[in-house]
């Protein structure tokens, strides 16, 4: 039941879910209202990136996350998934052939697509 609440809570707002189904006009672009979206200017993020042993013992004691699976990348890297036993956070990771891991994305409400389903994990 929590699991198809949290795939409701991803669902488009009624804001957007109004603008996908609103069809299209021929003619002149519809006009914009308002003021258009400002531009931040930020630095890049730098990737946060260690030892795999290292990153992983600090995934592990700050966000009780552990591995729980991984894929060998076509350029030679491993990438891992790893989650907090509740699913409630999860980091990718990818560990390159000279064992220097990097965060790839990180997030929250994980939750394995089988056991949606309603088959066995």
């Amino acid at each position: 039941m929590a699991a198809l609440a949290t795939v409701a809570a991803l669902s488009l707002p009624a804001q957007a879910q109004a603008q996908a189904q609103t069809p299209q006009v021929q003619g002149k672009p519809p006009q914009v209202q308002g003021k258009p979206p400002q531009v931040q200017n930020k630095p890049p993020q730098r990737r946060a990136c260690a030892h795999r042993t290292v990153l992983q013992k600090g995934l592990k004691k700050r966000y009780s996350e552990v591995p729980i699976s991984m894929g060998l990348t076509n350029t030679g890297g491993v990438i891992e998934l790893l989650t907090k036993a509740d699913g409630s956070s999860w980091t990718i990771t990818i560990t390159m052939p000279n064992g220097i891991t990097c965060i790839v994305a990180a997030g929250e409400a994980w939750v394995t697509v089988s056991a949606l389903r309603g088959e066995a994990s």
